[in-house]
C-alpha cells in the first residue's frame, strides 16, 4: 500500500469512527461522526465518553479494515473540549499518531513504525 495522508485515508474509509475511552479504570467505544483539519479531529462524543475523557482525555480512534487482512485506521491523541462553541457537547482531539494497521509482521523492507504490518500517516 502507498503511503497515505491522513486526509487521504479518512475520505477513503469515511467520517464515522470508533471512539474508545477509558475512565474509571473501563473502557467505552462510542461511534462518532469526526471532521479532520489537519491533524485536529472534531467529534460529538456520547455523554459516557466525555465523562471518560473529562478524566482521562488520552484516546484512540479506529476505522476498521474495509474487507478481511484489510488495514485499520488506528488515530490515538489527546481531546480536550471545544470552548470555541458556546454550550456545545463538540470535543477536538489532537492526533499525535497516525497508522494503517493490520495483523501480521511487517513485510519485507516495511516502511511502517511497528513489527507488524504498519504504514504511518501523515
Amino acid at each position: 500500500m502507498d503511503k497515505q495522508t491522513l486526509a487521504d485515508a479518512v475520505q477513503d474509509y469515511g467520517h464515522e469512527a470508533l471512539l474508545l475511552t477509558v475512565g474509571d479504570g473501563r473502557p467505552h467505544t462510542c461511534v462518532v461522526e469526526v471532521a479532520l483539519e489537519g491533524r485536529v479531529v472534531t467529534c460529538v462524543p456520547s455523554k459516557t465518553a466525555a465523562k471518560n475523557m473529562r478524566l482521562a482525555p488520552d484516546i484512540s480512534l479506529i476505522w476498521p479494515a474495509k474487507e478481511p487482512g484489510g488495514y485499520a485506521i488506528i488515530a490515538n491523541g489527546l481531546s480536550a473540549p471545544d470552548r470555541a462553541a458556546d454550550a456545545s457537547p463538540a470535543v477536538t482531539i489532537k492526533l499525535t499518531k497516525t497508522v494503517l494497521h493490520r495483523s501480521g509482521p511487517k513485510p519485507a523492507g516495511g516502511p511502517g513504525p511497528c513489527p507488524s504490518d504498519c504504514i504511518e500517516l501523515i
